[in-house]
C-alpha cells in the first residue's frame, strides 16, 4: 500500500507498505480509515495524505498535483462556532484549524467538516452550535433565527455499525446505517456510553467498529 503526501505526492517513510496492518501502525490512523480513504482521491487527515493500493501513472500524479494547487487541507481551515441560540462565538474568536475546533469539542476531525457551512445546528460535547468557515454576517444569522425550524434543526447522526470477522473484514450490520443513536442502543443492545466512546475512534467493541461514516468494505 502507497502513502504520499497531498501537496508533493512523495512517499512518506516507509511507503510503500506491504500490508494495512503495518500502514495503519506506521500511519497511526486506523483500519477503517485506510479503507475509507484507499483508491478514492481524496486526502486522508488534516495534514492530508493519498492512500492506493497500487502505483499511480503519471497521468493520475499530474492531475492530483493540479487538483493540490486548489487543495485547502483541514489544518489550514479556520472554524467560526456559534451557539445556536444566541450566536455567541465561542471563546470569542475562530479556532485556527479543525484539529483545534475537533479537539475543543472532543470529536474527530470528520465530524467537524462533515457540519462546516451546512447552516445547520448540531449538537456536538452537549453544545448546540453552527459550523462556518468564515465569520457570518447579520443577514445570516437574521435568517437563521428566523427560520422556524430553527435551532431544532440538527442535523441527526446516521450510524454506520460493522462487524470485524477473524480476517479483519467489515460487513455492515442490517446492510444499511441506524438513522439515531436510539435504534443502535436498542438493536446491538449497548449503553450510549459505550456508543459515544468507541464511536468514530476504529478501536473494536465486540467484534463491531462503529462510524458516523460509510467505510469501504
Amino acid at each position: 500500500m502507497l502513502s504520499s503526501d497531498a501537496k508533493t505526492l512523495e512517499l512518506e517513510k516507509g511507503s510503500p507498505f506491504f500490508s494495512k496492518t503495518q500502514a495503519s501502525k506506521s500511519l497511526g490512523i486506523g483500519r477503517g480509515v485506510i479503507d475509507y480513504f484507499l483508491d478514492t482521491g481524496k486526502p486522508e487527515g488534516v495534514t492530508g495524505r493519498y492512500l492506493y493500493s497500487i502505483p499511480l501513472t503519471e497521468e493520475e500524479i499530474k492531475n492530483l498535483l493540479l487538483a493540490s494547487e486548489n487543495l485547502q487541507l483541514g489544518i489550514k481551515i479556520q472554524v467560526w462556532a456559534y451557539k445556536a441560540k444566541t450566536f455567541e462565538l465561542i471563546n470569542n474568536s475562530p479556532f485556527p484549524s479543525v484539529k483545534d475546533a475537533a479537539n475543543y469539542f472532543n470529536v474527530n476531525y470528520r465530524t467537524i467538516t462533515r457540519h462546516l457551512d451546512t447552516k445547520l445546528a448540531t449538537t456536538q460535547n452537549k453544545l448546540l452550535v453552527y459550523l462556518f468557515k468564515k465569520e457570518v454576517d447579520l443577514k445570516l444569522i437574521a435568517d437563521l433565527k428566523k427560520d422556524e425550524l430553527g435551532v431544532a434543526r440538527y442535523m441527526r447522526t446516521e450510524i454506520w455499525v460493522y462487524k470485524v470477522d477473524t480476517e479483519g473484514k467489515l460487513s455492515l450490520i442490517s446492510n444499511k446505517p441506524f438513522r439515531t443513536k436510539r435504534e443502535v442502543i436498542r438493536e446491538i443492545g449497548i449503553h450510549v456510553t459505550v456508543l459515544n466512546k468507541y464511536l468514530d475512534t476504529y478501536q473494536v467493541y465486540r467484534d463491531m467498529l462503529f462510524y458516523t461514516y460509510p467505510c469501504h468494505t
